[in-house]
């Protein structure tokens, strides 16, 4: 499946964040994706958001929303063509020769759903979708959830 091959994201920080889970939620966090510690997240700002890169795990849309919430971040909502390119241009500055992600990879940043009326909706912030940069093979129909990604160069 398509989100298997999913292996960096990007996650949109919010100024107001989550408020802190506790030492249980950590535990369960740290177990679920199999690290010994909470990493250090390095953000990128742009304008009044804030963007995480990283190769911290391999996971699905679930686990990547999980991760997110953990941190007080929601995976991205990318509102216009200015926005894409400044997250392809991090996804290039960021990635390494030795970190074991040769060839393409695909970046999280978005989950939305298609409602009634044909427009797509986030399921991050409840708001229509404003920009889309499909990829020709996308939307494909298969599910009525979706995610957006950015193709590793």
């Amino acid at each position: 499946m398509f989100a298997k091959n999913i292996i960096l994201m990007a996650l949109s920080l919010y100024l107001s964040l989550q408020p802190t889970y506790g030492e249980d939620y950590a535990k369960e966090v740290q177990e679920s994706f199999g690290l010994e510690t909470i990493p250090t997240l390095k953000l990128y700002h742009r304008g009044k958001k804030s963007y995480y890169m990283g190769n911290i795990f391999k996971g699905n849309l679930l686990q990547a929303e999980q991760f997110c919430r953990y941190h007080g971040m929601n995976l991205v909502n990318i509102e216009s063509k200015e926005e894409h390119n400044t997250l392809q241009k991090i996804i290039v500055e960021t990635r390494s020769v030795g970190d074991g992600l040769a060839g393409s990879a695909d970046y999280m940043l978005t989950s939305f759903t298609r409602i009634p009326d044909g427009k797509y909706v986030s399921l991050t912030s409840g708001k229509t979708l404003t920009y889309l940069n499909w990829h020709k093979t996308q939307p494909n129909g298969g599910s009525e959830v979706y995610w957006s990604t950015l193709r590793r160069i």
